[in-house]
């Protein structure tokens, strides 16, 4: 019987460490649903964004990310990468006619985190762009203007380096990635909007005019991200240039109407009724102010025709 008072303090204590042991596993458990929700909130908003995205930009996505992962499992195999087979090359394309390189060489990289580097600057240009003049003169911008004319352009220069110079060895390595549609959809942007009052900062802090916003994009390509091209970069820029400045080449820049009758054409119905689709000048500007017509800056989000 004396022993009754220890045998109550120690079954306390005990029932005591049990409670706090189970608040603190409590604790842990609210913290990890939490987290949990947290994780599945921004993953549910990453899917609807990609999701709205108009139709060339979603599937630049979805097929660069596809490829990706293919070419990652081939590196863990060890066996030949899809990068080695697609990068743009002055020797495989010249001294093997390896021609098909010309055309696939943006949807490679040589290491995923580049491709997300590209995707994070690639995406807001090319998701405005497609919604601004439609999704088939975004896939003859980015195929003809930004891939097949620069890739030609650039394989010539290098070859041409290379026959007047062996000590120049200026683009053996070859290149890859998107990173040429991120430089010739900024310069586009940049002349759009050449006279909005659109100005850019970097960490919130720094103002960056518009005009020098490309040319910094250049320089992180440069200095930051390795298997790009300065010289493809250079060309691009030209070409994205004359081509919204002076419309060049108009031999190869087809009309709006050319567009439109490729649209109505009966086959293309598979193409054209993807709600993601944007037709060509269906796109108008919604003014957000109430001023009159005359002094109106469009601004905003923009709606298709057919749209309620």
């Amino acid at each position: 019987m004396p022993d009754l008072p220890q045998q109550q303090e120690s079954s306390s204590s005990s029932s005591g460490s049990n409670s706090g042991a189970t608040r603190g596993w409590a604790t842990v458990h609210n913290s990890r649903t939490r987290a949990g929700e947290a994780t599945r909130t921004f993953l549910s908003h990453v899917q609807s964004y990609v999701l709205g995205l108009p139709l060339m930009t979603r599937a630049t996505v979805f097929v660069s990310v596809a490829i990706s992962g293919v070419d990652l499992a081939l590196r863990i195999l060890n066996w030949n990468t899809i990068y080695e087979l697609f990068r743009l090359s002055m020797i495989q394309v010249i001294y093997q006619l390896q021609v098909h390189r010309v055309l696939v060489y943006p949807f490679v990289a040589s290491f995923p985190t580049f491709l997300i580097t590209d995707l994070i600057l690639l995406i807001p240009y090319l998701a405005q762009h497609e919604q601004a003049v439609g999704t088939l003169p975004i896939v003859y911008e980015l195929v003809s203007l930004y891939t097949v004319v620069p890739a030609v352009v650039y394989v010539v220069l290098v070859w041409l380096v290379d026959s007047l110079s062996t000590n120049w060895l200026v683009g053996f390595n070859g290149c890859a990635g998107l990173s040429g549609w991120v430089i010739g959809l900024a310069i586009g942007t940049m002349l759009r909007n050449a006279d909005r009052p659109t100005q850019h900062s970097l960490f919130g802090l720094i103002p960056i005019p518009p005009h020098l916003l490309p040319w910094l994009i250049i320089l992180f390509y440069l200095f930051l991200v390795p298997d790009t091209s300065l010289i493809l970069h250079l060309v691009i820029a030209a070409i994205s240039y004359l081509y919204h400045t002076r419309q060049w080449p108009r031999v190869w820049t087809p009309c709006p109407q050319m567009y439109q009758r490729i649209e109505q054409h009966p086959q293309m119905g598979f193409l054209t009724m993807h709600p993601n689709f944007v037709k060509t000048g269906s796109y108008l500007p919604v003014s957000t102010s109430d001023s009159s017509p005359s002094s109106v800056a469009y601004v905003g989000q923009g709606q298709r025709l057919g749209d309620e």
